[in-house]
């Protein structure tokens, strides 16, 4: 399955793919499954999400600031799981302190090892 992924701000990632081939699929395609994870994480941790078979895009919002994430995707059927894509890595942009502090929740990756939450972030 093609498919690509582009980011759209520091939080976000816009995913895209062509529908599955109709000789491809054994059944009635009931969806897509979108699986993404962190790329230092290991696969066990895949976060998943569906939408419908009519469905060839997803915003993966709340995402981590300047993190590369690893994406993949497959079609599924009432019976189960098709084959899954090739993984593909994006990275979620870097942010602007100005940017950074601007909800009630920012998440400030300071480095490598640590995550701070802050709340009612102010300048």
């Amino acid at each position: 399955m093609k498919m690509k992924a582009q980011n759209r701000s520091s939080t976000s990632i816009l995913v895209e793919w062509k529908p599955i081939r109709s000789s491809s699929i054994h059944g009635i395609l009931r969806g897509y499954a979108v699986l993404y994870r962190r790329a230092n994480e290991t696969n066990d941790t895949m976060e998943a999400v569906s939408v419908g078979s009519d469905t060839y895009s997803l915003l993966l919002k709340d995402l981590w600031i300047y993190t590369n994430y690893t994406i993949r995707i497959y079609g599924f059927t009432v019976v189960g799981a098709g084959k899954k894509s090739n993984e593909i890595t994006v990275s979620t942009d870097e942010s602007s302190k100005s940017n950074l502090l601007n909800g009630p929740d920012c998440f400030v990756n300071c480095d490598e090892r640590y995550i701070f939450k802050v709340v009612n972030c102010t300048l």
